[in-house]
Formats: structure tokens, sequence, C-alpha cells
């Protein structure tokens, strides 16, 4: 199936490991974790592997336009083929860089998604200035937000700018980037970026299902015509061991496992029988 490259450009604290940690959902001191800071910009193409698929490779890239990285040489500077498509992420306005960065993209024929980090943040500060029910209302506060994001470019260039909180996943346009992420994936690496999102959403859910009924089949087909003497080719034991690891990658999938269960457990402050 190969390498599924993607790549996230943007300037220093806007959140961009931040984000390669949410939508992996990865935490810090585990495989794959994007180490965060305030301060401190990419100084050079960084790859983080997908904590579960190792073929799903993040790139955090340096910011464009810096003495380091000109307009002029950045393309070459970060491989710009290698990657399937890019994220371009913001957590107020679009620069010049990254409009720039955008067109370049677009004239390449790759893909790409405008990203406005940050959103909770700002929705709880307008929220205590604007305290009370009456005052606040957070849909005219998101619009607002995205409406300066789309300010911040073109005419030429405004389309879909995808709101969203790395550390509140289930709020706001994260899991339609999710989506967006899935549908604009090439073909022969959609499903491993079905399976590879975290963020299970309804549409998310419907998505993997979708893979998993395609996966039945062939499963049927491997134990059918697969017997004891030659199981051992494909590193298990029985038939029965193969279908085993075939419905606990189900349950992976959906986030059921007993691990998961457990999690969810002790978000609610219950043990996991008391969960279920």
């Amino acid at each position: 199936m190969g390498d599924r490259n993607t790549s996230h450009s943007c300037n220093a604290g806007v959140g961009k490991s931040s984000f390669i940690n949410a939508i992996q959902d990865v935490k810090p001191d585990e495989d794959g974790w994007a180490p965060v800071s305030v301060v401190e910009g990419t100084m050079r193409p960084t790859k983080y592997s997908h904590r579960v698929f190792s073929n799903i490779l993040l790139w955090d890239l340096p910011d464009v336009g810096t003495e380091r990285f000109r307009r002029e040489t950045y393309m070459g500077q970060v491989e710009f083929e290698r990657y399937d498509f890019y994220i371009i992420v913001c957590a107020g306005r679009f620069t010049e860089n990254d409009i720039w960065l955008a067109e370049t993209i677009r004239q390449k024929c790759k893909t790409f998604f405008f990203v406005r980090t940050k959103v909770k943040q700002d929705i709880d500060y307008e929220r205590r200035v604007y305290a009370g029910p009456s005052v606040f209302d957070e849909k005219f506060v998101l619009r607002k937000i995205r409406s300066n994001c789309l300010d911040s470019l073109p005419i030429s260039r405004r389309g879909v700018v995808f709101l969203i909180d790395n550390y509140e996943q289930h709020l706001y346009d994260f899991g339609k980037l999710a989506m967006a992420i899935i549908d604009n994936s090439p073909p022969e690496k959609r499903q491993v970026a079905t399976f590879g999102m975290c963020l299970l959403t309804e549409d998310v859910i419907k998505a993997k299902e979708e893979e998993l009924k395609n996966r039945i089949w062939k499963t049927a087909l491997m134990v059918a015509v697969t017997d004891e003497s030659s199981i051992d080719v494909f590193g298990i034991s029985s038939t029965d061991d193969y279908l085993l690891k075939e419905a606990q990658f189900y349950r992976e999938q959906f986030q059921l496992t007993n691990a998961h269960l457990e999690k969810y457990a002790e978000a609610e402050g219950k043990t996991k029988k008391e969960f279920m």
C-alpha cells in the first residue's frame, strides 16, 4: 500500500505539534508524540510515525519565509513531492507565507487544508468578556473566527477553513477535517487513512465500518483455503488464532478494547465493571 505522508506547516506556537498528537490520540512519553513548544519553531522536516500504523507518516515542516527557509528554495529543502497533502495551520490569521505556500501547492496539483487551531481558547476568552447567556453567543463567535480567517486569504483562495481545538477534538470542525483527510487520500491509501484515524465521529465510524466489511470476505477466504500445515506462514498457530486477532483488530478500530474501556471508565470515575 505504501507510505502515506502528511505534512504540516505553520509558524511556531500555533499548535502544530499538538495537532500531530491529537490526530493520532497520542500522549506524552508514548511513541509518536511530538514535543510541544510555544516558542521553538521546527528547524528541519521532522517525521512522526503513527503509533499503530507505522506506514502513516506525519511530517512537521519548518516555517517558510525565514532566513534559513526562503521561498525560492523551500520546496526543494522540504522535499515537496514526498507528501500526499499539506495541512496549513494558524492560530489567528493566515500569513502571506501561508498564502504563498497554498498557491504553490495548488500549482503542483497537490491537496492542502487550512486549519485554525486554539478555537476553544478564544471561545473561553469571549465567554469571560461577554459573561451572561443573554450576551454571549458561541455560534456568533465561531462565525467571527471563521470570517477573520477567510478575510486573511485572497478571494481566489477562500474556501473551507477547519476550526479545531487540539485538546477538544469532539468540538467544532475536527470531525469534518478527519473525514476530509480520509476522502482526499489517494485511492490506494484510503484504507490505511481510515484505519489510522483515531478520532471517532459518526462519519469516521461509518467509514471504518465500510472498510471492515471489505475485510470480511478476505478473512473468510483466508480461513477457508488455509490448512493447519500452512497457517504458520502467517505467524499464527491456528485459524482460530487468526480469527481472534481479526476480531481484536475490529475492537481496536472502534476503540472497544479492554484498555479503551478502562480509560473511559477512569474518565467517568468508575471501574470498568461499573462503566459497562
